[in-house]
């Protein structure tokens, strides 16, 4: 019971993570945007945020984070790194040369890194997974269920989530593996509107629930969400957040849309548009730390909120 209150707890105490970006949560010290940017700081690349703590990628390569830290899960390595993502207990991150490096709690092997170069990371709640040069998907620490059995292929997006896993074929097919209560790991193919053939081009794991957009723009919403995070609005989309109990996406016109789970106003988007005021006519697939056309890079809160990085620094 304790342990349920404490990850309930740490859903909603993640409706702050914007804030823990700017340096405002947990009390904490973290460079504000606009401070760093006054005094000549680098601003970031790239924001992760976890259960509870959050990391970024400076401008200088750096990772730093803050938050909760009683495994170590903020005490980044030093190093240059290019990608860093956030689970529950731990961190990892890609360096320049490609190896990934992960510190926090080790409680299941989820920090013991299998040798070899790889191009992206997902640290998930007790499991972490890569994909390698070669675009082979590889999982390491708990395999309840399975969750780290990721199938033989070759994929250009990976994502760890609490019990479940899944991924992206370079053919734009999901795949899913690990717990599948409540349809954890069953990809809709053909069952809703734009998915007739069943390719995405960005998958998001979160607690319970898993979401996907489609090559066609339109967010599809699968597993266990008792509180309304699967109930997609109508739209189309070039982004998509799953979180604990509820769901983010970017709009083609730059509008951030949340449903689901508002107990603690997660789901309250901001009004402003934050990426580009004109529909993109080929919105691009979600790449960490990838930089827009429009000058924002990608942030995805998978505790409890979502929002963009600007190149200059400014989150949002």
């Amino acid at each position: 019971m304790a342990e349920l209150l404490q990850r309930w707890l740490g859903r909603a105490l993640m409706a702050t993570a914007l804030a823990v970006v700017a340096g405002l949560a947990f009390g904490l010290a973290a460079p504000q945007p606009s401070d760093a940017q006054a005094s000549g700081a680098p601003g970031y690349r790239q924001v992760s945020a976890g259960d509870l703590h959050t990391c970024a990628v400076l401008e200088t390569g750096a990772v730093a984070c803050s938050g909760w830290n009683a495994d170590g899960q903020t005490s980044a390595p030093p190093g240059r790194y290019r990608q860093v993502s956030a689970g529950v207990d731990h961190t990892c991150a890609l360096s320049e040369m490609g190896a990934v490096v992960c510190w926090g709690s080790n409680s299941d092997g989820q920090s013991d890194i299998p040798a070899g170069r790889y191009r992206q990371v997902s640290a998930g709640r007790r499991h972490t997974c890569a994909l390698t040069e070669a675009g082979e998907a590889v999982c390491w620490g708990s395999n309840g269920n399975g969750r780290t059995d990721a199938p033989a292929g070759r994929y250009r997006q990976v994502s760890a989530g609490g019990g479940h896993t899944c991924a992206l074929t370079e053919a734009g097919e999901a795949v899913c593996w690990g717990y599948n209560g409540n349809g954890r790991t069953n990809v809709p193919t053909g069952r809703y509107p734009h998915s007739a053939v069943g390719r995405y081009r960005q998958v998001s794991v979160g607690s319970d629930h898993t979401c996907a957009l489609t090559d066609a723009g339109a967010v599809i919403c699968w597993g266990f969400a008792p509180f309304g995070a699967l109930n997609v609005p109508t739209g189309r989309y070039r982004q998509v957040s799953a979180g604990g109990d509820h769901t983010c996406a970017l709009t083609d016109a730059g509008a951030v849309v949340c449903w689901g789970s508002n107990s603690y106003a997660q789901a309250d988007a901001p009004e402003e548009r934050i990426a580009g005021k004109e529909p993109m006519a080929d919105p691009p697939r979600l790449t960490i730390g990838e930089r827009h056309a429009d000058g924002y890079f990608p942030v995805s809160f998978g505790g409890a909120t979502f929002g963009q990085l600007k190149a200059s620094g400014l989150a949002l």
